[in-house]
């Protein structure tokens, strides 16, 4: 059963990937575009009541 975020999870989400912090934007530019081994990832995914930095969900791997 999968778990839907919580109401405006979306929204502040979409705030946190406009703000990313420097390490964070020099961690996704090695992360997308499936560089890292083919992996695709997404970033700052609503996982419940958190939010993952960065998650690929074919490898089954968070970054925070």
């Amino acid at each position: 059963m999968k778990k839907h975020p919580k109401a405006g999870a979306h929204d502040r989400a979409r705030d946190l990937r406009t703000n990313m912090t420097d390490t964070e934007r020099k961690l996704w530019g090695m992360l997308r575009s499936k560089q890292l081994e083919g992996c695709k990832f997404r970033r700052q995914v609503p996982i419940g009541p958190d939010f993952a930095d960065f998650a690929s969900n074919a490898a089954k791997l968070i970054v925070e």
